[in-house]
């Protein structure tokens, strides 16, 4: 007996169907045992494309995941960034640093999101921030990260150690904050300019200056926004973090911003309620007055005086003035002499 080639859906239920399926359920059962092949296929499909990664940014562009570390998931635009592992390694060491042992992750994603822009174009539409003078961008609400290549790659490590870490801040306290709990922006910043390095002498005197001569940002208008570029993102960062400085340990009780930002991390809904109060406006005025109170007096005047910039500034005046003494002399020398001495001077 010569047996008949197999039709394609004979096919299918001898690859997914359960045994003899067909033949205990009769037609009908053949029926309904391709309907199941054809799911099993189809979920199939998705499970091989969840693989392998493929998901879109709000941008609507096709991103891949190309690597994946204990915490987070590397994705790239096509045709992707080489050395993935470099900038996992990155996110990894500041994540230890920021909070050791850290075991719980963003709920619903699992991992946070590492988006490497291959280019300074792909940064800008990604970010909306320009691509000359941003090495990073955190979206805390998101659990995403995008990184600039271009001056990452770069950067000296210090530097890259710095934003790194200012933008890993920013993450841990969205993930920690999620839900009903907001994170004011002066806090955001804050304590990712305290966590990411010490200050540099150039935003202390400009926060010193500021103070003595009432230029100050108002700490409420710094709640829900923040000019992270521009002419007043400076003395906003400046603000922000001696503001953060002077809430952690005058009016919180805690050693230092570092300890309020483990508090944070280790320990999301204490926190959250604490949080709630530091964006209300009329909390933030009255703990506004105590910083001012606190930050006024001879230590800004000692600040502006002792700073190596106004040093320097001094010393070429002094150069200058030395040199303008000396050449007066040197024509009332000339006009003493005789005529003749005079030309051929």
């Amino acid at each position: 007996m010569t047996a008949r080639p197999r039709s394609p859906q004979a096919f299918i239920l001898e690859s997914f169907a359960p045994p003899r399926l067909g033949r205990c359920l009769g037609g009908r059962g053949r029926a309904c045992a391709i309907l199941m092949a054809l799911g099993s296929m189809l979920v199939g499909t998705a499970h091989l494309l969840a693989a392998s990664g493929e998901a879109f940014d709000d941008k609507g562009e096709t991103v891949r995941t190309l690597y994946e570390s204990p915490h987070f998931r590397v994705v790239s635009p096509p045709p992707g960034v080489p050395n993935l592992e470099f900038y996992a390694n990155l996110c990894e060491g500041a994540l230890e640093r920021l909070a050791p042992g850290l075991r719980s992750r963003p709920p619903g994603t699992g991992k946070m999101v590492v988006r490497v822009s291959p280019d300074g174009a792909d940064f800008e539409r990604v970010s909306e921030r320009r691509a000359d003078t941003a090495m990073a961008v955190a979206f805390p609400d998101k659990g995403v990260i995008v990184l600039n290549t271009e001056l990452l790659r770069p950067a000296g490590a210090v530097e890259r150690k710095r934003t790194i870490d200012h933008e890993m801040v920013h993450l841990l306290l969205g993930w920690a904050a999620e839900g009903e709990a907001r994170v004011p922006m002066w806090l955001h910043e804050g304590l990712a300019q305290i966590l990411a390095g010490p200050q540099s002498e150039s935003s202390t005197i400009r926060l010193a200056w500021a103070q003595l001569f009432g230029r100050l940002l108002p700490m409420r208008s710094l709640i829900a926004s923040f000019p992270s570029e521009g002419p007043k993102a400076p003395l906003a960062y400046a603000q922000s973090e001696s503001f953060t400085q002077f809430t952690a340990t005058k009016i919180l009780g805690f050693d230092n911003a570092e300890a309020f930002f483990r508090f944070i991390t280790q320990d999301p809904e204490r926190a959250k309620t604490i949080l709630a109060r530091l964006s209300d406006g009329e909390i933030v005025d009255e703990v506004e007055m105590r910083w001012h109170h606190k930050s006024r007096g001879v230590q800004n005047w000692f600040l502006i005086l002792s700073s190596s910039t106004l040093l320097w500034g001094l010393i070429v005046l002094l150069f200058i003035a030395a040199y303008i003494r000396k050449r007066r002399r040197e024509r009332l020398v000339v006009q003493d002499w005789d005529p003749w001495e005079r030309d051929e001077a």
